[in-house]
């Protein structure tokens, strides 16, 4: 850690290593996350790298968020590291300044002629940046004191992270203790480390022996024991707050009473224009041109020469003479200038940095700026010019996509607008209040949109006016799930619409009602709405509102077994939707048609039309709040179609972005269905308990009942079968509510469940004659009763597997079915399903001792599941391939686990295998056999080696095969 006057790295050696060894990817890693309290050395740590780099030509990017007044000003790192770049552009090489300069102007927002059109335009243009910068792409991105950082800058690493190149790295810095101003700044750290491309390096106190060796760098003497004792117990290992103690004046003979004396000691000798000079910088928070300091202050010439000169030599400020720039050595000093400075005092400072921010060029035109504007005007605590400043904010926020930073600085308007005289603001208060309550709905508060709403409905101008905002409001309220009250806000929209004749309203509320209808079951009355609502648009020349009405439609009729109809008219309503809808209509008719080709069998379809929706929207930033939906239902169309590396990245992303509690849980229900078709079930046990512990009250029926049939497949892969059947008896008191296609998947459950506890308790004997049993039988007809018009492919597909399983039940081998139930689920493109039947198809064929057919069949379920990872049915088919000595591939070895191998075997090995085979763990073999669990697992990793097997199961398979277990006489 560097301090004092020599300026020497103590007690860092590890993190420097970590760094340098992640620059040159020697780790594989594009991102290091370095965390640690305030004084610990962070930044200190960030100099010592970033100079190395600099001195060996690497091209380093670099800036820091800013806190002002606890408002967080969007992108401040990245625009501070473009401010810097565009004052050092070479002057060698005309060409690249000039290209630079004009994407640093248009990322700033100077530009007048061009406009970056959403945020996924905007993190492109900063990548290509980057390599302009770099062309041999060894850049350094430097984000510090992310703990101020405000959504964007979040969604930024977070992009970076999955597009830099590997020679390419970020390093992120962060206080530990001030995590919890950023609330998603966690869940974005733990993903970028768990993604392993990212390290973490956690700043810890200074030892004893590293104390005594800064002691000795900042007063060029080493201390004695007592001093080394005082100053250990002082400072607690922080080595910022040591030096401060060590150059204390009279330390030797006084140790000041508390920290702030510590910190503030610098400040007992200045005079009043460099205490001033000092406030100002303290209060903005972040490196100051010389221009700005000048004009809050109002210092100039000589009196701010000495100012600076003086803060420069009391330590309390440094300077960049090249940069004109001021800012304070630590953070720490900072925030106790500002906390010694009176009330009064501050206000009149933040009113000053204000009127000298908005004299600045790029305020009225950059988020940033704007941003840090309204946030000293707010502090200065003029009502009228804080309003100005914030409205300001926030639109200049939604101008580059931050709705996140937007949504607050509505909050400050609308908290200012009642104590103004309407008659002084330029913005009508029904304009002011619908902006607020859209950038609340987007900023992921729907009550506050439906709230915010109701006021500029009473502030509107007119009745047409009110009867939009209405409409709108009825919008939120259908999305916060408060369906009864939205039928009742757009029955007042329709109302006011009627009285005044206004077709176009009339048309809009119809197609809104004809949704809600929709939404809540009521089909037959949702498609006449819609025929309504399209005569109106038709009438009214709205496509936007014909667009919706035949999307209600079209799902109504799909809803209602028309599914062919419904998903052509689907399909209409999304084409002009996209045409003529803002972004939520957008969201809404992707959602609509990708549920619709689902339902159609269509599932690649749906899955490239959900994945561009979600795409549009994470344009704008807004995946994790009116796009949660479309997110989770991404994740799932992913996770069908075999696109399991996409479901899990999104799984990760969707975290880190963060979201209500229902979208939490979707993302957990769905990482554990993932979990499960991979074969990770400690990772499945874990996501499940934590989706678990995010069932509210009242509960979704369909979200409870997803959670029992994970559990019982839980179970089912660790062959507990008596806690499956207990966890698909859950479902039982509410099937009744259940659609078909989620019946239709809790009743193949149970069936697949009876089909396991009889191939358990027949072993090799399974596939003679017999009936399935009761629990089976009342599956199958439970599925029977549903009306077979009413099955969408999806449903029959379930419906055909149920079949299946109920013939594995009854101990019958039907090859042929299986074939279909494989077509099936080929015909749907879910490429798990069809190898888990096809894995059925060539069981069923060896047993019949068709070998030549269950070859194909097996490598056919091998090759798929191989190439999806999903473990568990790559595990059961070598299995089943063992048992028939078919090889799955053609460098297979065909003597796998042959006689030879089984002569190989010891008595004791024997002996083991057959307790093995009876699915007994190591220690509860070693319980039975008497040795040690380590002898037991020697025994068993044996028994594999000899047998040629890769699994214990695939050890029981040729025991089974070659009649070991019997020969042994063991407990099998």
């Amino acid at each position: 850690m560097v301090h004092g006057r020599g300026r020497t790295l103590i007690g860092r050696e590890h993190a420097v290593a970590t760094i340098r060894d992640a620059s040159f990817e020697r780790a594989g890693t594009r991102a290091v996350v370095v965390s640690g309290e305030a004084g610990i050395g962070k930044s200190r740590l960030v100099e010592h790298v970033v100079t190395g780099w600099r001195v060996q030509g690497r091209p380093v990017l670099m800036g820091g968020c800013v806190d002002v007044s606890g408002d967080a000003i969007p992108y401040a790192p990245i625009a501070e590291a473009l401010r810097r770049l565009r004052r050092t552009l070479s002057d060698g090489d005309p060409e690249q300044p000039r290209v630079i300069g004009a994407a640093i102007d248009l990322l700033l927002g100077n530009g007048d002629r061009e406009r970056i059109r959403d945020q996924a335009e905007l993190f492109e243009r900063i990548l290509a940046l980057t390599e302009h910068v770099a062309p041999r792409g060894d850049i350094v991105i430097v984000f510090e004191d992310l703990h101020w950082a405000d959504d964007g800058t979040l969604d930024l690493i977070s992009f970076l992270s999955r597009n830099l190149d590997a020679e390419q790295l970020l390093l992120l810095t962060y206080r530990d203790e001030d995590v919890h101003r950023t609330p998603r700044l966690r869940p974005v750290v733990e993903t970028l480390v768990h993604s392993q491309h990212a390290t973490r390096v956690e700043l810890d106190r200074l030892a004893r022996g590293d104390l005594a060796a800064l002691a000795e760098s900042v007063t060029g003497a080493s201390l004695a024991d007592s001093d080394l004792d005082v100053l250990q117990t002082r400072s607690q290992g922080n080595p910022f707050i040591a030096e401060e103690l060590l150059l204390a004046p009279a330390q030797s003979a006084h140790v000041p009473r508390s920290l702030q004396d510590v910190l503030l000691a610098r400040t007992e000798a200045i005079d009043a224009d460099c205490e001033l000079l000092v406030r100002c910088v303290a209060l903005i928070g972040r490196p100051v041109g010389h221009d700005l300091v000048a004009a809050a202050t109002g210092l100039s010439g000589p009196r701010l020469a000495k100012a600076a000169r003086d803060a420069v030599r009391s330590g309390l400020i440094t300077v960049d003479a090249e940069r004109e720039e001021y800012t304070f050595r630590h953070v720490l000093t900072q925030d106790a200038v500002r906390q010694r400075i009176l009330p009064a005092e501050r206000r009149e400072l933040h009113r000053a940095i204000g009127a000298a921010l908005e004299r600045l060029p790029d305020t009225a035109r950059n988020a940033g700026r704007a941003g840090e504007w309204a946030a000293h005007v707010l502090a200065a605590g003029d009502k009228g010019p804080a309003l100005a400043a914030a409205l300001q904010a926030a639109r200049l926020a939604t101008v580059v996509y931050a709705y996140a930073a937007a949504w607050p600085w509505y909050g400050h308007v609308v908290e200012l607008y009642p104590g103004l005289d309407p008659t002084t603001i330029a913005d009508s208060g029904a304009d002011l209040f619908t902006e607020a309550a859209e950038a609340a709905r987007w900023g992921g508060d729907l009550a506050a949109a439906v709230r915010l709403s109701g006021r500029a409905a009473e502030l509107a101008d007119d009745d047409a006016q009110r009867g939009r905002i209405i409409e709108h409001r009825g919008r939120y309220l259908t999305e916060l799930g408060e369906l009864d009250q939205a039928a009742e806000v757009f029955g007042s929209a329709r109302a006011i619409a009627q009285d005044i004749g206004d077709v176009a309203l009339l048309a809009t509320v119809a197609s809104s009602s004809a949704r809600l209808l929709m939404q809540t079951g009521r089909y037959d009355q949702a498609v006449t709405a819609a025929q309504t609502a399209l005569q109106l648009s038709a009438e009214a020349h709205a496509p936007l509102d014909e667009g919706r009405a035949y999307t209600a439609m079209g799902m109504s009729r799909v809803l209602l077994g028309d599914v062919s109809t419904g998903v052509e008219q689907v399909a209409t309503g999304h084409e002009l939707v996209q045409l003529h809808g803002d972004l939520d209509d957008r969201r809404r008719a992707d959602s609509n048609l990708s549920y619709a080709l689902l339902a159609a069998g269509r599932t690649a379809e749906a899955c490239a039309v959900s994945v561009a929706g979600l795409g549009a929207i994470r344009r704008y930033g807004l995946a994790g709040a009116g796009g949660g939906a479309l997110t989770s239902n991404t994740i799932v169309l992913l996770r069908m179609t075999g696109r399991w590396a996409e479901a899990e990245r999104l799984c990760d992303e969707a975290g880190a972005q963060g979201g209500s509690e229902g979208l939490a849980m979707r993302i957990l229900l769905s990482r554990t269905e993932l979990d499960l078709a991979r074969g990770r079930f400690d990772n499945a046990r874990e996501h499940l308990d934590a989706a678990w512990a995010l069932v509210g009250e009242p509960a979704s029926t369909e979200i409870v009942v997803d959670l029992h049939l994970a559990e019982a497949v839980l179970a089912l892969a660790h062959g507990d079968l008596p806690a499956a059947r207990e966890a698909i008896d859950q479902v039982h008191p509410v099937d009744d509510a259940l659609g078909p296609r989620l019946l239709a998947r809790a009743c193949l459950l149970g069936v697949r469940v009876e089909a396991e506890t009889v191939a358990a308790r027949h072993g090799l004997r399974r596939f003679e004659a017999g009936t399935a049993t009761p629990r089976a039988d009342a599956f199958r007809e439970r599925v029977d009763q549903l009306a077979s018009n009413a099955f969408a492919p999806e449903t029959d597909a379930y419906a055909l597997t149920l079949h299946g399983e109920y013939v594995r039940a009854c101990r019958s081998a039907q090859p042929q079915l299986w074939q279909q139930i494989a077509q099936a689920w080929e015909r749907l493109e879910r490429p798990r399903g069809q190898a888990y039947a096809l894995m059925r198809q060539g069981e069923a064929d060896l047993a019949l001792r068709h070998t030549a057919a269950a070859r194909t069949s097996l490598r056919d379920a091998y090759r798929i599941a191989t190439r999806l990872g999903a473990q568990p049915i790559t595990e059961s088919v070598s299995r089943i391939a063992m048992l028939g000595a078919i090889a799955l591939t053609e460098d297979d070895t065909r003597s796998r686990g042959g006689p030879d191998a089984a002569a190989a075997l010891t008595a004791r090995e024997l002996q083991v295998l057959a307790e093995l085979a009876a699915g007994l763990s190591n220690r509860e073999i070693a319980e039975k056999l008497y040795l040690s669990h380590r002898t037991v697992g020697v025994h068993v990793s044996n028994v594999l080696a000899k047998l040629g097997a890769r699994t214990r199961t695939e050890a029981a398979a040729v025991a089974a095969r070659l009649n070991l277990v019997d020969a042994t006489k063991g407990s099998s």
